[in-house]
């Protein structure tokens, strides 16, 4: 009997109990759960770089925000964290599937029934053992990402969730995050977002900022001096406490509409190195969308260089706390079992 108790108490310090997230920097791919390339599924292109990444971007869903279409993204939603699971690696899912109304419209419009959708998925999440906001260290979903740009103005898409010409936070927006606020299952966790760059000083959606606890924003055309000031003018108009994503460009070439090319990914190394309040670098992007237009994937210098840099951001949060450790690697229960086996 010894045994067995001795046994259960080890059993005991395997599942750990609540504390606070532990993990202080992340690194994955924007737009991770794209397929590797055209001939390939999202499942692959986790396959080639889970062993660098400790956080996979899940952004497709079905286009659709009726209930069937919802149906199809929560469907896609728990297969893509069922195998991010697998890969023991953490995910941030994305939020705007289930929080606002686009149907007909570039725009992201107020949707009176975000409440409804957001706790059906969230009860799935958490049944199916992806959620585990007290446990943020071993849950699969370590953030929300609310919506892409919602400041975005640009030939003819308005993404329709700028601050109002009255200076106050888009109504949509607030009603999306307070969906997800509601709930108590996601009532902490960290909503991120990259916005666009449309005014320099961000003005056009500074209330909006202050929504989101992770925040971002892609210039791709910037020099070094002129992201760092964006980033300068990004924390000037965050509130205190944010914790900031960087998305350097990573694909072969620079073409309107097409490519994003490659910025310096020295600098931005050396930002994630140098600052704290970094919490994820997501660089765009791991596949290949043509011939001309390879991710990283498909340059081998570039490739090194980021499965080098994110393995070492890998095994700093797998380090980082116990809970984080036995995600990362589930230990053995072997010897629990040979105890109580051989008592």
């Amino acid at each position: 009997m010894k045994k067995i108790g001795l046994a259960l108490a080890l059993l005991g310090s395997l599942i750990g109990s609540a504390n606070a997230q532990s993990i202080q920097q992340y690194f994955g791919y924007f737009n991770g759960d794209v397929p590797a390339s055209t001939d390939a599924t999202p499942s692959v292109s986790l396959t080639e770089f889970k062993d660098h990444i400790n956080l996979y971007h899940i952004q497709n869903w079905s286009g659709d925000e009726s209930a069937a279409g919802r149906a199809v993204s929560k469907r896609y939603l728990l297969d893509t964290l069922a195998t991010a699971k697998a890969a023991h690696v953490h995910a941030i899912i994305p939020g705007y599937a289930f929080l606002f109304q686009k149907t007909g419209t570039q725009c992201w419009q107020m949707d009176t029934g975000a409440q409804a959708a957001w706790n059906d998925l969230v009860q799935d999440l958490v049944s199916h053992g992806y959620l585990d906001q007290q446990h943020p260290d071993r849950s699969v979903v370590s953030a929300v990402y609310v919506v892409d740009e919602p400041n975005l103005v640009y030939k003819t898409y308005n993404s329709c969730l700028q601050d109002t010409s009255g200076g106050l936070a888009n109504p949509a927006l607030v009603n999306a995050v307070n969906a997800i606020r509601s709930n108590p299952n996601t009532n902490t966790i960290p909503l991120a977002s990259v916005m666009a760059v449309m005014q320099d000083d961000f003005g056009d959606i500074r209330q909006g900022l202050q929504l989101f606890n992770w925040v971002g924003f892609d210039k791709y055309t910037d020099t070094d001096s002129q992201w760092d000031a964006h980033f300068a003018k990004l924390k000037q108009a965050s509130k205190p406490g944010t914790k900031y994503i960087i998305v350097p460009g990573a694909q072969s070439v620079a073409i309107p509409d097409v490519c994003v090319g490659t910025n310096d990914t020295p600098h931005f190394i050396g930002k994630m190195n140098s600052d704290p309040s970094i919490v994820w670098m997501a660089p765009f992007v791991w596949y290949t969308k043509s011939p001309q237009c390879g991710g990283v994937r498909d340059n081998p210098s570039l490739k090194a260089t980021y499965t080098s840099f994110g393995a070492g951001i890998k095994a700093q949060g797998c380090a980082s706390s116990k809970d984080a450790g036995r995600f990362c690697k589930p230990p053995s229960i072997a010897p629990i079992l040979d105890v109580i086996l051989n008592d």
